[in-house]
């Protein structure tokens, strides 16, 4: 798992890189030290939560931070979809 911060504030809560969190499941609390945030701008930061597993595609959530710290959590739930294999020249009939 991965998260990073969008926000629509750069000059007060800066955009981040994904960083690494954890692997799955993921049941904890945790607290994201997010440079900048307060309860005035949190309404336009965004974190965004990545699951990536090899031979499955990437699944994506974003969460709107002033919504977490009101319901005081960030709960989702992704379904891992295999990756189509690719097809080669010789699959095709060619």
């Amino acid at each position: 798992m991965f998260w990073r911060v969008i926000s629509s504030v750069p000059a007060e809560v800066k955009n981040t890189n994904e960083t690494y969190l954890t692997t799955t499941p993921l049941e904890e609390t945790r607290s994201f030290n997010i440079l900048g945030l307060t309860y005035d701008n949190s309404r336009d930061v965004t974190v965004e939560i990545k699951v990536s597993k090899r031979g499955y595609e990437d699944q994506v959530k974003r969460f709107n931070v002033r919504q977490a710290l009101d319901q005081q959590e960030i709960s989702g739930f992704f379904e891992l979809v295999p990756k189509e294999q690719e097809r080669s020249d010789s699959d095709q009939g060619e």
